[in-house]
């Protein structure tokens, strides 16, 4: 049909196929081919001016990206088709209920759940007043799922029972298994396996006809699941492996990196509890292999687009071939230019500030599209398709490709009811059962706030202020220790003095692992006077001071990083380093410009110096909640640089301070004829955006022209860096958006990506003055000593630690390795 309509050229006959196609791609799972349909009828349904086109389009791309994950991004696509319902020209009720059944479905898995119910609600309304049985079914089976969400279980069931018989009438298979599941699931956790797994598998088979792939592996998930609390684990793992190969096969056709990180993380429970069954098997069957094929799921379910980014990293994309496509990008690239641009002009007027955030969906939504053409781009390019999906390592492959005599990997997977870590040497593997994620999780965070307690503490008065901090530290060191005892006591006996490498999950990812004390040791009992405590020398030392402890996102990643065909430098360069830019228009290195003879600018054109509109964006949620959005100049960083780079051998660095601390400067092909890149300046984490983040260079010229100084992380994921490390001493820089099963996706990723082998962050904002020690110790080890990265940034902490001001972790356990220690 699509053809003929072509022929014809008839735009509203090809948008009509093209979202048929569409649709015909979702159901089989084949979601990069569904968001190339639907785009294309898009274009086409705004050519014609079609209304019901428009809104039918919107509600199958708000579809796809809800499965996708990106939820957000769904729910403005639906409330897009709800506002084009209120047009008199759009009478067509049906479609506005399930638009509002699609909103309410959002709401509830964002825990919005009084306004899922208002949605539902109205569509069981709008479904009534049309007399449409199946649709009534549909809302009912809807508000089913909302009040069991809330407790209302018998409400629930009712709601079910009602919607199944209109099902049952009409033979729709599909909706008969959507009810099936939801009362199976219903009686699984009451804690009824039987009767929950014959509600199951009467769903199953209906499933299986409707080719409905993403139901049939949740159902095989649930099947799993109730199999295992049953206490049959062989019978579950068949069900969940079968479960996971559907996902799999379904996540392969997402084409974009990102969306498959998000499609992945939506699943994320399949390969939790295909862990947790085989660790049940393994505690059976302890001589059977089982947690070795635990330890390889986990290896499967972790940094998976990293993996596969890494591992296609060499390959050049062709854009030659194909002028359409390169047209393609370069258009978008213009239209994400001039957006951005506009919005930048909104948030600098007092009232645009509604105008712009709505522009912001519009920028994400074309990031999204570019991303998915690049996707488009690499699929068709002989070079990169004949790569092959990068494989996850084996236990003895761990133990031969990645560690060595002095290293034990140390890998952790949280689980809703119970948690697993491995502890494997080149010789040895030992499992231990951990709590679930919720008490790990809490025990984790309360650490990570009372190690940053300083940085609000600050703001009390004097005598307050030292009382206040003492407490805190006292209560660090207590969650210190039960957090050591919870995730390093069950491994003790294997740690010895080797170097850990951390493989860490959820929460625990901000955790400072050389900061804990040994697992075990009792704390010193609290001196009568508290201030004195807090320096008190009898305090546990620290892991770090027996061990290196290095993070990486996965054993498979790291040999995969080792691998990589990039040559390293060698040119005899040692140190760039990037510090002190130039932020403000009153910085008083403008005024000394001016006196060396260069014309300042007018007064115009050296306004607020935010040229960019993920910078402000970015800045907006940086400032502090009564603040303004705003940069203040690191004073110290310059003596860092000037630190550094008076330890280099003479002639092998490269200082770019002030104005020459610039973006332009940081991508520059330059960098990478250096050996380590040192970056001291600000770093913007936008945890919920990884896209916004970034490092912020100079922001002014030397004639104070604003200009661009925001390194962005797709500006970093661009980068060709084949450096042995980049050091970013800035705050928060080693965080980022938390994604199940990819870890914490933020600028360590995208350095990862653009090359380095390792990569020296922080996890908290850290302290100026004690950085710039830090780092002076930090580069004394490596160019004058000569140590390995690890063993020089635990060789500076330790420096740092030993000094009285600064003996608190806070100061000195905030930066992290994360690569290779080698």
């Amino acid at each position: 049909a699509l053809s003929l309509w072509e022929t014809l050229k008839h735009p509203g006959g090809q948008a009509h196929a093209l979202t048929n196609l569409g649709r015909m791609s979702t159901l089989m799972g084949e979601r990069q081919k569904a968001l190339e349909y639907q785009s294309k009828a898009l274009a086409f349904v705004q050519q014609t001016g079609d209304l019901f086109g428009k809104a039918r389009t919107f509600n199958n791309l708000g579809y796809l990206y809800e499965v996708l994950g990106e939820k957000e991004l769904a729910l403005d696509y639906y409330l897009q088709v709800l506002q084009l319902y209120q047009d008199p020209r759009l009478n067509f009720p049906g479609g506005k209920g399930l638009t509002m059944q699609y909103i309410g479905s959002l709401y509830e898995s964002l825990g919005e759940t009084r306004k899922a119910q208002e949605m539902y609600e109205s569509y069981l309304a709008i479904a009534q007043s049309l007399k449409s049985e199946l649709m009534e079914a549909d809302a009912r089976n809807w508000l089913g799922a909302l009040f069991f969400a809330v407790g209302k279980t018998q409400e629930a069931l009712d709601q079910y029972r009602l919607a199944l018989t209109p099902y049952q009438t009409a033979e729709n298979r599909r909706g008969q298994a959507y009810v099936l599941n939801n009362i199976g699931y219903l009686f699984d956790v009451a804690g009824k396996e039987q009767e929950a797994l014959e509600y199951y598998k009467q769903a199953l088979p209906f499933l299986r006809v409707a080719q409905d792939r993403e139901a049939e592996a949740q159902t095989l998930f649930h099947i799993a699941r109730a199999e295992r609390d049953s206490g049959n684990f062989r019978i579950a793992r068949t069900q969940i492996e079968s479960a996971l190969s559907l996902v799999e096969s379904l996540r392969a056709k997402v084409g974009t990196p990102n969306l498959r990180a998000s499609y992945l993380a939506s699943v994320h429970q399949l390969y939790e509890l295909y862990i947790d069954v085989l660790m049940r098997l393994h505690k059976e069957h302890p001589a059977d292999g089982f947690a070795a094929a635990a330890l390889r799921v986990n290896e499967r379910g972790r940094a998976r687009s990293l993996l596969e980014m890494l591992d296609k990293a060499d390959v050049d994309i062709n854009l030659n071939d194909d002028p359409a496509l390169t047209e393609s990008m370069r258009t978008l690239r213009s239209m994400l230019a001039a957006k951005a641009s506009r919005q930048m002009q909104l948030l600098s007027s007092p009232k645009g500030a509604e105008q712009a955030a709505s522009l912001e969906k519009e920028i994400r939504a074309l990031t999204i599209k570019y991303d998915e053409l690049e996707a488009k781009i690499k699929a068709q390019d002989p070079h990169y398709a004949f790569l092959t999906e990068p494989r996850t390592l084996s236990l003895e492959e761990i133990q031969q490709q990645v560690l060595d005599k002095d290293t034990i990997l140390l890998e952790y997977s949280l689980g809703d009811e119970r948690s697993y870590v491995w502890a494997i040497t080149p010789t040895t593997l030992t499992s231990h059962e951990l709590p679930g994620r919720q008490k790990l999780e809490k025990a984790a965070r309360q650490l990570y706030e009372l190690v940053i307690a300083r940085q609000t503490l600050r703001k009390q008065p004097g005598p307050l202020q030292r009382e206040l901090i003492a407490k805190s530290d006292e209560d660090y060191r207590q969650q210190a220790l039960e957090l050591s005892n919870l995730l390093l006591g069950p491994v003790s006996q294997e740690l010895g003095t080797h170097r850990l490498l951390i493989v860490a999950d959820g929460a625990l990812q901000f955790v400072p692992f050389g900061a804990l004390p040994p697992p075990g040791k009792t704390p010193r009992q609290t001196n009568a006077d508290p201030a004195s405590a807090a320096h008190d020398s009898s305090d546990p030392a620290p892991l770090l001071t027996e061990h290196e402890v290095v993070s990486i996102p996965s054993a498979s990643a790291l040999a995969v990083m080792r691998r990589e065909k990039r040559p390293r430098v060698t040119s005899g360069k040692t140190v760039a380093v990037l510090a002190d830019p130039v932020f403000e228009k009153d910085d008083p290195r403008l005024v000394a410009a001016a006196k060396r003879g260069r014309r300042p600018a007018t007064t115009a054109a050296r306004a607020r110096p935010l040229a960019d509109s993920h910078l402000t964006r970015s800045l907006r949620e940086f400032a502090e909640p009564e603040g303004e959005p705003g940069l203040a100049r690191l004073l110290a960083t310059r003596q860092e640089a000037d630190a550094i780079l008076a330890m280099a051998p003479a002639g092998t660095a490269l200082k770019a301070t002030d104005f020459k601390a610039s973006r332009a400067m940081a991508v520059s092909p330059e960098l990478k004829q250096y050996r380590i890149l040192h970056f001291a300046t600000h770093g913007l984490l936008n945890s919920k955006h990884p896209e916004l983040s970034g490092i912020v260079l100079s922001l002014l010229d030397e004639q104070g022209n604003a200009e661009d100084g925001f390194l962005r992380l797709q500006d970093i994921y661009n980068l060709r860096l084949p450096v042995d490390l980049v050091v970013l001493s800035a705050c928060n820089t080693g965080l980022g958006k938390e994604v199940k099963g990819e870890g914490l996706i933020g600028l360590t990723r995208g350095f990862m990506y653009a090359g380095s082998m390792r990569v020296a962050s922080s996890l908290w904002q850290v302290d100026d003055e004690a950085t710039a020690e830090l780092m002076s110790r930090f580069y004394h080890w490596m160019l004058r000593e000569h140590l390995p990265p690890a063993a020089a940034l635990r060789a500076a902490q330790l420096d740092v630690r030993q000094q009285k001001r600064w003996r608190a972790p806070y100061y000195w356990a905030g930066f992290v390795l994360q690569g290779d220690w080698k």
